[in-house]
């Protein structure tokens, strides 16, 4: 498990930065945090995202490579119970879709929620995200 344990203020504002710069796609400041090793991957903002589900959120696909490299768990979900691969669907973030879909084949790692977002392939081909759709049916978790 990725966690990392600090003392006092340190973490919270570990924590905080890390979901800023994943939100923000600010991959060099992200990487320092990673490295630094002072940090909780798993932390959730006030809606119950994690840096992963911020960063694909935000279409930013270095971030959430980091973060995945880093251990972050892409069956999370938020309070509405989106994951990281549901809210990138949503987002018609090709790219990001790929990068997780990959992710979850190296580590064998199926998350539950992707049934939703097989279930979502409709309603994307209907919005213009033909590449998420087609990706999303041929990738089943």
């Amino acid at each position: 498990m990725s966690l990392n344990k600090l003392s006092g203020g340190n973490e919270m504002n570990a924590n905080q930065s890390l979901l800023e710069h994943a939100a923000n796609g600010n991959a060099e400041e992200l990487e320092n945090i990673l490295q630094n090793g002072k940090f909780n991957i798993h932390e959730k903002d006030e809606n119950g995202n994690t840096p992963l589900i911020l960063a694909a959120m935000n279409d930013h696909p270095a971030a959430v490579r980091l973060l995945l490299q880093a251990g972050s768990f892409t069956h999370t979900t938020n309070k509405f119970g989106h994951n990281a691969l549901i809210v990138a669907s949503m987002m018609c973030s090709t790219e990001v879709v790929e990068i997780i879909l990959e992710h979850s084949r190296k580590v064998s790692e199926r998350t539950s929620p992707s049934i939703v977002a097989l279930m979502c392939a409709n309603s994307l081909e209907s919005q213009g995200c033909m590449d998420v759709a087609h990706l999303l049916r041929n990738n089943p978790g």
